[in-house]
């Protein structure tokens, strides 16, 4: 199995939108960079992790700024970006996005999707342990490109949250309560990313819970 190359860049805990800008660029191109991921025309699945009604200082939630700088970058390579995230049970998620700052995006000319309201598309799992299948919104099932952006952050079943638990958001509210109460959180995350794995990944740290 080859490496994955893994990029680390230090900066302050409160950047201006030109720093932050600055510092996502590098650590993407240090990790291997969009050339070889993003063609022109793909549709690009850009997904952070919103769980709730929280905004990026609670550490709960990636800071919107960071999922544009990845939409712009993109878009340079004549890709489609779609911003797209579906929140906890029981929270709905269109509030979820206002109260993060991603609604607010939608008027800057991006395109911001509430994952609970699109149309449902089923995934065959053949190599599933636990899942023989999954429900996706079908924008996921049917993008070239999925970019995962999670925030780095504790959880009290997994130690923390990355990129793997956060394709949780992924799915709807069924399949999120089956997730943790039928097949187990880890083993039903293992069998969905061996039909959607990310093909990148940007973990959001400027605050760590």
């Amino acid at each position: 199995m080859a490496r994955t190359k893994v990029s680390v860049v230090k900066g302050s805990t409160k950047p201006n939108y030109k720093e932050l800008e600055a510092h996502v660029r590098k650590a993407i191109e240090m990790a291997g960079g969009l050339k070889d991921i993003v063609k022109k025309g793909d549709t690009v699945v850009i997904k952070p992790n919103i769980c709730a009604l929280y905004t990026h200082e609670s550490a709960a939630v990636t800071a919107p700024r960071i999922c544009t700088i990845i939409a712009d970058m993109v878009k340079e390579l004549g890709g489609k970006p779609f911003i797209g995230e579906s929140s906890s049970i029981g929270v709905v998620n269109e509030e979820a996005l206002k109260k993060a700052g991603y609604s607010a995006l939608r008027e800057k000319g991006y395109n911001v999707v509430d994952f609970s309201k699109e149309t449902r598309g089923v995934v065959p799992i053949p190599k599933g342990k636990k899942m023989k299948e999954v429900t996706l919104p079908k924008i996921v099932v049917d993008c070239d490109v999925l970019i995962d952006v999670p925030i780095m952050k504790t959880h009290d079943q997994c130690e923390v949250t990355l990129v793997l638990k956060n394709l949780k958001g992924l799915l709807f509210d069924k399949g999120k309560r089956d997730l943790h109460h039928t097949y187990g959180i880890f083993e039903g995350v293992a069998d969905i990313c061996t039909v959607k794995k990310p093909d990148f990944a940007v973990i959001d740290a400027i605050i760590a819970m």
